[in-house]
């Protein structure tokens, strides 16, 4: 997406990132799946950031089920206006 940095972060002592982490404690929230493609679509080799999507959605699903952090009351709303 124009203008915004994708970064993924990673930890030695684990096999997930702290990406993934952030996510599966309801800390956070997977990108949505047009920015995602977006990204894809600007890179040579995309399927790097489609398998890593689909790892962090998965993260987000199941801590959505365990209703932790964010999800502690529910299903957070999606705001799907633009930012500018």
């Amino acid at each position: 997406v124009e203008g915004k940095l994708a970064v993924t972060l990673l930890d030695p002592s684990s096999s997930s990132s702290i990406n993934e982490q952030l996510i599966s404690a309801g800390l956070a929230r997977k990108s949505k799946q047009f920015k995602v493609d977006a990204i894809a679509r600007k890179m040579v080799d995309g399927s790097g950031i489609a398998s890593l999507a689909a790892g962090l959605a998965s993260a987000q699903d199941a801590a959505r089920r365990s209703r932790v952090g964010m999800w502690r009351y529910g299903d957070v709303g999606e705001d799907d206006e633009e930012e500018k």
